[in-house]
């Protein structure tokens, strides 16, 4: 389980150095770490959210820059964030972008528009029906 993940179509998505590089972050800032706590689902959302410490690339970057499509929606289905900058400032879909991968920016940007939207229709509180009744 901890040497080669694979997404969809058998596209390798985390090699065993990078979930070392994960672990080794993660032990650096904490004091007291227990491994025993590393489950599939933490250590999935520990991908999507690890950034490299020297350029923060996310794994979402990668996945744009090399144009994969798939592993690019399943960091998605992961809780991948795609508004995270890196030390360049550019979010993912500037680097699909960048690289001319239409395909996978696209699918970047339709994601930043459906977080943009949950983002701006949320009710700022509990809405009272009576009083929107009576208008």
């Amino acid at each position: 389980m901890l040497g080669i993940m694979e997404a969809q179509h058998g596209a390798k998505l985390v090699h065993q150095q990078s979930l070392t590089t994960i672990l080794y972050n993660l032990l650096k800032t904490q004091n007291s770490f227990d491994l025993n706590v590393i489950t599939q689902n933490n250590l999935e959302k520990m991908i999507c959210d690890f950034q490299r410490e020297d350029s923060r690339w996310t794994f979402l970057m990668q996945a744009a820059y090399w144009n994969n499509e798939s592993v690019t929606r399943w960091l998605f289905t992961q809780g991948a964030d795609p508004f995270v900058r890196n030390a360049s400032n550019q979010t993912a879909l500037d680097v699909a972008l960048n690289e001319r991968n239409i395909n996978v920016a696209e699918i970047i940007r339709i994601r930043m528009a459906e977080l943009q939207m949950k983002k701006t229709t949320k009710p700022s509180g509990p809405i009272d029906i009576k009083s929107q009744q009576s208008r």
